[in-house]
């Protein structure tokens, strides 16, 4: 089943170092999409890559539609549902 990325108690809070945070992303963005130094995520119909060191926006697209699904990347192509 799918799995929504929440929880209603609070997780490990031991030995966590946050890296970075990024805005506007909220609870209706896609699941985070890892591959090497790149994080792939969708919301609000754009899509976005980051730098997963830094978090910030590499590029950003248009995807034409108002939902977050998750990305697909294969050899450097990122697909995504519309």
């Amino acid at each position: 089943p799918a799995h929504v990325g929440r929880r209603e108690d609070a997780g490990p809070t031991d030995d966590i170092d946050v890296f970075w945070r990024r805005t506007p992303f909220r609870y209706d963005h896609s699941q985070p999409v890892v591959v090497g130094n790149r994080v792939y995520v969708s919301f609000s119909g754009t899509l976005f890559r980051l730098n997963l060191a830094t978090g910030e926006v590499q590029w950003s697209t248009e995807v034409g539609h108002d939902g977050s699904s998750t990305p697909a990347i294969r050899d450097g192509i990122a697909y995504v549902t519309v």
